[in-house]
């Protein structure tokens, strides 16, 4: 082999090596997002599926499951929108109304903290205010407009329960 067809060997195995390594950092990227590896833009994990029974609102982010006690009201406001019951507004549905009637909208939840016993979060608003919540509330916000839930990745590895074994 002459050194012209060596470099053009070597150039072409070293395109070759990238277009492998890339296709495996894709498939690595959707596979972290379906089993709810944290997103590290955000150091948070994206909620997937919320339940919410008795006094008691499950977050699920594929491996772990995030719960944590709130009162009947807000379980029945958080359950109205998953039966899409048609009453009257609720205290939620005012205070949507109020943040759309802003000009603003909802565009994540992050629920970021655990201290002394209770949750904290925070509602985002697309105008880039952060607005303080209790996580019932902005669980039932992050309902009513369809926004992404986030949950802490420190929060949910030290107060989630691990459901699965998956690279995490």
């Amino acid at each position: 082999m002459n050194k012209t067809s060596f470099r053009r060997f070597m150039r072409e195995s070293e395109r070759d090596a990238l277009i492998i390594v890339a296709s495996c950092v894709i498939i690595g990227l959707s596979l972290y997002s379906l089993i709810g590896i944290p997103d590290t833009s955000f150091g948070a994990v994206e909620v997937h599926n919320i339940h919410a029974e008795g006094n008691l609102i499950s977050l699920h982010t594929g491996c772990h499951i995030l719960s944590m006690s709130t009162s009947q009201p807000q379980i029945s406001s958080i359950n109205q929108e998953f039966e899409n019951e048609t009453t009257r507004p609720m205290t939620h549905d005012l205070a949507l109304d109020l943040v759309e009637s802003s000009g603003s909208s909802v565009e994540t939840v992050k629920i970021h903290s655990f201290q002394n016993g209770t949750y904290y979060s925070d509602i985002i608003l697309s105008n880039g205010e952060k607005v303080d919540a209790r996580p019932s509330d902005a669980l039932a916000l992050s309902l009513r407009t369809d926004s992404p839930v986030k949950v802490d990745r420190n929060l949910l590895h030290s107060e989630g329960e691990m459901v699965c074994d998956h690279f995490v």
